[in-house]
């Protein structure tokens, strides 16, 4: 079961996707209009508008793996594990440096070429 304020949270997403959907498709001829129709705050709806994601929808710059990494590493965790070998925190560091060391690798060929 999600936590409560998770739920409020993509509740009060969905609010604001409808308010930018409905200013985009003309049904409001101001800002100000759509921010009082759904009780959404101005600035939110503004950078929502101009294209700034939602604070759960930003990936932060410091993240190690990219999506198609970590979904080797899960892989390999798993298949680890259905050989009956337990997955330590050593054995998982060298694996995700070695998933994160071969995209080094390639950028560092392509930087070469």
């Amino acid at each position: 079961m999600t936590p409560p304020n998770r739920v409020q949270t993509g509740e009060k997403e969905g609010i604001i996707a409808l308010s930018v959907f409905a200013y985009r498709s003309d049904q409001f001829k101001s800002m100000s209009t759509a921010t009082k129709a759904f009780k959404v705050p101005k600035t939110t709806l503004f950078h929502r508008i101009k294209g700034r994601p939602s604070r759960e929808g930003y990936v932060p710059n410091n993240k190690k793996l990219i999506k198609i990494e970590e979904d080797v590493l899960i892989r390999d965790i798993l298949q680890l594990e259905s050989h009956s070998l337990s997955s330590s925190f050593f054995l998982v560091r060298d694996v995700t440096d070695s998933v994160s060391g071969a995209r080094g690798e390639i950028k560092a060929v392509m930087k070469a070429m």
